[in-house]
């Protein structure tokens, strides 16, 4: 395990219950941002969160 410094942006495509999805984790200033994309639909899903909260 290594941590996170910021402005690190991790991406990579995975199969999860049969469905491709991208995934991409980046880390601001003060956020978590998670970013989710399934690959044949194009939905997303995205959620930012504080380490504050």
């Amino acid at each position: 395990w290594q941590a996170m410094e910021v402005g690190t942006v991790v991406q990579e495509e995975m199969k999860f219950r049969g469905a491709e999805f991208a995934v991409k984790v980046e880390l601001a200033e003060r956020l978590l941002i998670v970013e989710i994309s399934d690959v044949v639909t194009a939905d997303q899903w995205r959620g930012e969160f504080d380490p504050a909260c």
